[in-house]
């Protein structure tokens, strides 16, 4: 990663086969680095809580990394999106919605409706 210089870090959280809640942290420069799986166990995922992992994660990348993050990636849940924009905002980096999450959770919606035919 030094030799890129700069990186987008993607933050996804998902649910293990065990039904652990965990945060992955992933570095594209543009190839991708799984950096960190993050056992969030018990711990209530709100904006405020995953603000702190992400500005963690952060410092981590560009002291040990010494690699610059320019943008930031989450899902568009709620709790990530505030957690997302505070710390793009704080840090005067870009910020972005993941688009392949907006399709799945459109096309979930679609699939969900029951059309009625006349």
């Amino acid at each position: 990663m030094e030799e890129a210089g700069q990186t987008t870090v993607g933050f996804d959280g998902w649910t293990s086969v065990n039904c652990e809640s965990i945060l992955n942290v992933v570095a594209y420069t543009p190839e991708p680095h799984m950096l960190s799986a993050i056992p969030v166990g018990a711990k209530k995922q709100t904006s405020s809580y995953l603000q702190s992992v992400m500005e963690e994660e952060i410092d981590k990348i560009e002291k040990n990394g010494k690699c610059k993050v320019m943008a930031l990636v989450t899902d568009n849940a709620s709790n990530m999106r505030a957690a997302r924009t505070c710390v793009a905002q704080e840090r005067g980096i870009v910020s972005y919605g993941c688009y392949a999450h907006k399709l799945n959770l459109v096309l979930q919606d679609t699939l969900n409706c029951s059309y009625s035919v006349i």
